[in-house]
């Protein structure tokens, strides 16, 4: 048995009562686990950028893990403020599609965990919060962005496309992220 944290980034069913959740984790980077009887005991803990603290059973040759217990420090459901549920939304999209299974770079992991941590308490321009953390977390995974390659505009959803065709072009997977899309069409209006 394993005690860890992690942030939800993606969710789906598994059979009648379960869930299959894929959580970016401090000590095992990105896995998925079984949740047995997900859907019916706290279905609200396993939504998408939720930051929980879990017990799973980790089998050596198991592609999954399985949460014994869980708890949440952070959930994304402030029904009172839709665009901070978007960000979340549109970062678990960008873990999810960015971060290669079984990475676990504990800086990677603490500067996003601060991240959310600092946006679920704050109040704060969701469009500079969203392009600047994507423009750290490609450089915490290497990759030099600097401000030559995106000048920065009086329209910061301009960055922001800027940004996300950076990414497209590194992780072919960013082009299925639909919630970017959405967050920068409803927000530029």
């Amino acid at each position: 048995m394993i005690k860890d944290k992690g942030i939800v980034v993606n969710k789906v069913n598994y059979k009648e009562n379960s869930l299959i959740v894929k959580i970016f984790t401090y000590t095992l980077g990105l896995k998925p686990y079984v949740i047995d009887n997900g859907k019916k005991n706290n279905p609200s803990t396993f939504e998408l950028a939720n930051m929980i603290e879990f017990i799973s059973d980790n089998k050596k040759n198991n592609t999954f893990g399985y949460i014994k217990e869980s708890t949440v420090f952070f959930n994304n459901r402030d029904q009172y403020d839709i665009k901070k549920q978007l960000v979340l939304t549109v970062v678990a999209d960008i873990i999810n599609r960015t971060l290669p299974e079984g990475l676990y770079d504990q800086n990677i992991f603490n500067f996003i965990w601060d991240a959310l941590s600092y946006l679920h308490v704050n109040t704060l321009n969701s469009n500079i919060f969203l392009t600047n953390f994507m423009i750290k977390l490609l450089r915490h995974l290497g990759y030099n962005i600097s401000s030559h390659n995106l000048t920065h505009t009086k329209c910061n959803i301009t960055l922001m496309k800027k940004v996300v065709e950076y990414y497209k072009q590194y992780f072919p997977l960013m082009a299925k992220i639909k919630s970017i899309d959405t967050y920068i069409s409803i927000f530029s209006i």
